[in-house]
Parts: structure tokens; C-alpha cells; sequence
């Protein structure tokens, strides 16, 4: 992905569903929120709320976890190529 840090902050600065953290050095990153089910067949089925249409699957919940982390990347980068905001907003609400 090769978003500028600048464009990541702005981008992801204010959602309430991301976390940005910097560390000695180390890249910007962000933490996105995924909800993980499980489907009829055994499947792990992982999607980002918080992007719009980034699910994928795994037959193990590591490898569901790994696949959402490239799914989030692609779906970003094709977000930016698009010049659709990255993210939308999820709340949480009471009931």
C-alpha cells in the first residue's frame, strides 16, 4: 500500500473504528475492527465493517485472520485509486 503518512492520518485520524499508532521508526498503522463467523460449511468468514464489501474466508481462523489483513490492504489501495474515502463510519449503539 503506498499511502504517504500524511494521507493515512487524514484519512483515518477521526474514525472511530481505527487505531493509529507510530513507534520508534516503525510504519503507520492502523487497526480495524473485524467481525469473524462462522459459516454452515466450517469456513471462518471474516469481514471489515468498516470498509465497505472486504470479506474473505479461511478454513482456519489464523489463516481467515491472515487473508482480512490482505483484504484490507487491496481494499484500501483500490479505495485511494478510486478516490473514495477509505473507511466509513460504524457506531455501536445500544438496544
Amino acid at each position: 500500500m503506498n499511502l504517504n503518512v500524511w494521507e493515512s492520518v487524514q484519512h483515518v485520524h477521526h474514525k472511530r473504528n481505527t487505531r493509529l499508532y507510530v513507534t520508534d521508526g516503525e510504519p503507520l498503522m492502523a487497526k480495524y475492527q473485524v467481525i469473524v463467523t462462522q459459516d454452515e460449511e466450517g469456513m471462518y468468514v471474516v469481514e471489515c465493517p468498516s470498509i465497505p464489501g472486504c470479506v474473505t474466508e479461511g478454513r482456519t481462523l489464523e489463516d481467515a485472520l491472515a487473508n482480512i489483513r490482505e483484504a484490507i490492504q487491496v481494499c484500501l489501495e483500490t479505495r485511494r485509486e478510486l478516490g473514495l474515502s477509505p473507511t466509513v463510519d460504524v457506531y455501536e449503539v445500544e438496544v
